[in-house]
């Protein structure tokens, strides 16, 4: 069991690696986490399916039991309460597969939890994927898609839906949560303020010099742009050595943000996998979930 803990923490790291390399093949699934869940199909504005792992509440089964019980569970929910749901957006490599190990965590807090692959990843509808942009403006209809999506599943209390990002996906997940009146709160690892602070960095390490963002990806859409404009409850959560998207970026948009607001600098971390080295996945999550708890319940 252990030894699959690390490898999906490094199929998390090359999720953080600031570039999109899709994957079209999941590593495993949901069912190697002894997870209950069920797999469906959205259809966002433009007409591209994704696809969606959702979770329910449930008590997660003991890690020990994990690998002798790899078969796909039947589908069932504790009550019949509509309980707050979190949407978890996937990194810029690979799919969402790595990331069920956060709804491993999340669920038996009492809230269900999404994951879904955006369009050109894991089994979501193709779409021409160009791996030198940072992130497509078409993620934002997938987030939207799936948000709304979501408040029509009955498991779901439609007036208490979270997100979170990481680096990509903070960076494209934050100008949606600004916009979408269904999303009432929100967390970013790793958030950058805006597009040249992750492409100077690049350019001054000799790598990905090329880098770019779609030409319809407005200044307006950057994290530091839109924060006085939010006053819905963010937690901004930085690594303390991170260089690609430092902390005092975070510590700008969150001095910019005009609602409930809390940052978590953590200690001895950078941009990636590190951060399970320094303070566990469990207690990150725990860490997010009490900020959850505040808002969501």
């Amino acid at each position: 069991m252990k030894r699959l803990f690390i490898f999906i923490n490094l199929i998390l790291l090359f999720q953080l690696i600031v570039a999109l390399m899709p994957d079209r093949r999941y590593p495993f699934k949901p069912e190697y986490f002894g997870l209950i869940y069920k797999e469906f199909k959205i259809k966002t504005d433009d007409g591209i399916k994704l696809n969606v792992w959702f979770f329910p509440a449930q008590d997660t089964l003991p890690r020990s039991m994990v690998i002798s019980n790899p078969k796909k569970r039947e589908y069932k929910v504790i009550d019949n309460q509509k309980r707050p749901t979190i949407i978890i957006c996937s990194g810029d490599a690979g799919n969402m597969a790595g990331y069920a190990q956060f709804a491993y965590f999340i669920c038996n807090h009492g809230y269900n939890v999404v994951t879904f692959d955006w369009r050109g990843f894991g089994e979501s509808d193709r779409w021409p994927i160009k791996k030198d942009y940072l992130c497509l403006t078409e993620f934002f209809n997938d987030i939207n898609a799936v948000v709304d999506s979501l408040i029509t599943v009955k498991e779901v209390d439609s007036m208490n839906i979270g997100i979170y990002g990481e680096s990509m996906s903070a960076f494209v997940s934050f100008p949606v949560f600004q916009q979408n009146v269904n999303l009432k709160c929100f967390i970013g690892r790793s958030l950058s303020t805006n597009f040249e602070e992750i492409r100077d960095y690049w350019a001054t390490n000799g790598k990905r010099n090329l880098l770019k963002l779609p030409s319809n990806y407005k200044k307006e859409y950057y994290p530091i742009n839109i924060a006085t404009k939010i006053s819905k409850p963010c937690l901004l959560i930085t690594g303390e050595f991170d260089k690609i998207t430092p902390p005092e970026g975070a510590q700008d948009v969150f001095r910019k943000l005009n609602g409930m607001k809390e940052i978590w600098i953590v200690k001895n971390a950078g941009h990636g996998v590190e951060w399970e080295k320094s303070i566990g996945l469990k207690n990150y999550i725990n860490r997010m979930v009490t900020f959850y708890n505040k808002f969501l319940k």
